[in-house]
């Protein structure tokens, strides 16, 4: 008796097993695993050749970095990303070339068509915050417009970066922006600290639902909340861009959005203005990214 009583229990705990089966499978299949590629900028390490940062990440275990315009002669530096072999031989990506204009600044076609180029080389994007105001947008919108067609001969996609305090400071302020230019080459990325320092940590799903049809990149990087960074001056990043390892605010909330809205590209941590040796950063926050990558993938 007491056999048969165990026999239907067991078969009681299967059948609802079997039954709802299909539900868990379902739900495990809508949670896709966070598999995205993983890169860095490498702003504050311009001392640093482009050979070396590129082996330095490469042995960490990055997957790619973002170069950029700054400093002195910038096309000496995007020339010899074109050169180093791990990059020809396709082991390691420019995904991005960052460039930072003034509304105000005449547009230098012949400059900009040797950092399209480059950009074309290392099968990379041109990557344009543009520093002015809302006002702006209507100038900023005329040129980038040409920047874009000048991009699209060479096959590279114009990617807008909204930054915080720029002539397009947040995603949903760019959207309009991108919907106007109306160009195929023309897309997107998202930014942790931009959006937080807006103060919109609470609305990641309905930001990037938004912007899922355009996202091209997005950055990440430990920070504290986004009520602390908002008391600093505009031009202090100190509590918003930190090292992956450091800050309070949990930026899984952030991933899990990402994840959710199905963005694929690849995530790079953003870098401005953190005084630490690039070995020891990189090193650390390489650790963080895969500790949160496990975390989330085992949702």
């Amino acid at each position: 008796m007491i056999t048969t009583r165990k026999n239907t229990v067991l078969l009681a705990l299967l059948a609802a097993l079997i039954w709802h089966w299909p539900d868990a499978c379902a739900q495990a299949a809508e949670t896709p695993a966070l598999t995205n590629e993983f890169g860095a900028f490498t702003l504050g390490m311009d001392e640093y050749e482009p050979a070396y940062l590129v082996g330095l990440m490469q042995g960490l275990g990055y997957q790619g970095l973002m170069a950029h315009t700054w400093g002195n002669d910038p096309l000496a530096r995007l020339r010899a990303y074109t050169e180093v072999a791990a990059i020809r031989r396709g082991e390691f990506r420019v995904y991005a070339i960052l460039w930072t204009p003034d509304v105000s600044d005449n547009l230098d076609t012949n400059w900009l068509a040797s950092v399209i180029d480059c950009a074309g080389k290392l099968h990379a994007s041109l990557w344009v915050a543009v520093g002015g105001t809302t006002n702006d947008l209507p100038q900023v919108q005329d040129k980038l417009a040409r920047v874009a067609d000048q991009c699209a001969v060479s096959g590279v996609d114009l990617v807008l970066y909204p930054h915080f305090g720029n002539a397009f400071d947040t995603v949903e302020a760019t959207l309009p922006l991108l919907r106007r230019l109306n160009r195929t080459n023309v897309k997107l990325s998202i930014h942790l600290c931009h959006e937080m320092r807006a103060g919109n940590e609470n609305r990641w799903d309905e930001i990037i639902a938004s912007a899922a049809p355009y996202l091209a990149l997005a950055s990440i990087n430990g920070t504290d909340p986004g009520e602390t960074i908002r008391r600093d001056r505009p031009d202090d990043w100190s509590h918003a861009i930190l090292p992956l390892d450091k800050g309070t605010y949990d930026v899984r909330d952030y991933l899990r959005a990402l994840r959710r809205h199905g963005y694929l590209g690849p995530i790079l941590l953003h870098t401005f203005g953190i005084k630490d040796p690039p070995k020891d950063q990189l090193a650390r926050s390489l650790r963080q990214w895969r500790r949160i990558q496990n975390q989330l993938n085992q949702e």
